[in-house]
């Protein structure tokens, strides 16, 4: 076993030859020569050269933002109707001035021409109305002499459609004693239509008869029920006619020649020689108005009596106005044997004469 001292010594050179290792790691191994030491090189000097950057690779452009879509205009709506004006103000209920009439006369010895009435003068829930002419005339001959009879009973079958459905009858009476006259005309529903038409159809009229035809003074309506009841009064005197329905009466000037509901049947022959056209003043307790009628030619008319020769005649329509034809017998003192009423809607009504007591 070694000696303490011996194993001091061999450490102290353990420790010397590590470090001389450890210094040769760091500055290097000499190269040998044969026969001499070479010192060793010194170290190249680094050196570092600045370069101009690269040039950067070019950068590619921003995507353009979408273009905004241009702003659709509306549609422009259709306007809107502007609304209807207001009915024009009713006609109050006291009694209308009466103008002044005309004295001058033109060269052919007709009344001037009278202004227009405005037609929509109507009383608020269906009341009385006035629709006067557009011109006064007077006829260039005297009317015809045409013959009445004192009494005439007419029977008439009604006919609704043009199907020939038998709907109900009708009777028409005639009275004339001296200068007065009476009419009293009733049209009835029968069968099934009475389930829904109840009630009468009443027209009457009294007045008289001059040479100009017939001149009426009172007439009455009456639609079914009492209440739904219309009259014209005539006060051939002061020129008027007052009109009545539904509560409400109005006062109107009454020309030459106006007519009520029923006797313009029998005054239609005092006119028919005026010409192929002629006009028709009319009152039937809602309103006046004036009707052209035109002589259609002659007619042969079939009835429960047999084939009876007639003047056909027709009231011209105007658009608010239903078509009336009336078929007149010469050889029965012009009594209507045949009455066809279209109304607006296209609704046809007809009475043919089924019987006839006259005298």
């Amino acid at each position: 076993m070694a000696s303490p001292r011996a194993a001091r010594k061999h450490l102290a050179w353990a420790l010397a030859l590590s470090l001389a290792l450890h210094l040769l790691l760091i500055v290097g191994t000499p190269r040998l020569r044969l026969g001499a030491v070479e010192e060793p090189e010194a170290p190249t000097p680094l050196t570092a050269t600045l370069a101009p950057p690269a040039p950067a690779a070019p950068v590619p452009p921003a995507p353009e933002p979408p273009k905004p879509k241009p702003m659709q205009k509306p549609k422009p709506r259709p306007a809107k109707p502007a609304p209807a004006p207001p009915p024009p103000e009713p006609l109050p209920a006291p009694a209308l001035p009466l103008p002044a009439a005309p004295e001058a006369r033109d060269e052919n010895g007709d009344l001037p021409v009278a202004p227009p009435a405005d037609a929509s003068n109507e009383i608020p829930g269906s009341g009385p109305r006035l629709d006067m002419p557009y011109a006064r005339r007077r006829p260039a001959e005297p009317p015809p002499q045409i013959a009445l009879p004192e009494s005439a009973d007419l029977e008439y079958v009604v006919i609704y459609g043009d199907q020939g459905f038998r709907a109900g009858r009708a009777t028409h009476a005639w009275r004339l004693s001296g200068e007065h006259y009476s009419i009293r005309s009733v049209v009835e529903a029968s069968g099934i239509v009475f389930l829904f038409v109840s009630g009468q159809y009443l027209n009457e009229s009294e007045g008289l008869v001059t040479p100009e035809g017939l001149r009426p003074e009172r007439y009455r309506v009456q639609r079914g029920k009492q209440e739904k009841t219309e009259t014209a009064t005539f006060d051939w005197d002061n020129l008027s006619v007052t009109l009545s329905f539904g509560g409400t009466t109005v006062r109107a000037e009454a020309l030459p020649g106006i007519q009520d509901g029923v006797s313009f049947l029998h005054q239609l022959p005092f006119l028919m020689a005026r010409g192929p056209e002629f006009p028709l003043l009319v009152a039937n307790g809602r309103k006046i108005q004036q009707h052209d009628v035109q002589v259609v030619g002659e007619e042969v008319v079939h009835t429960g009596s047999g084939d009876v020769a007639t003047v056909h005649l027709r009231r011209i329509a105007r658009e608010d106005s239903a078509t009336v034809e009336v078929w007149l017998a010469p050889d029965l003192y012009y009594l209507p044997v045949r009455i066809r009423y279209q109304g607006r809607r296209g609704d046809l009504l007809e009475q043919v004469l089924t019987s006839a007591k006259v005298r």
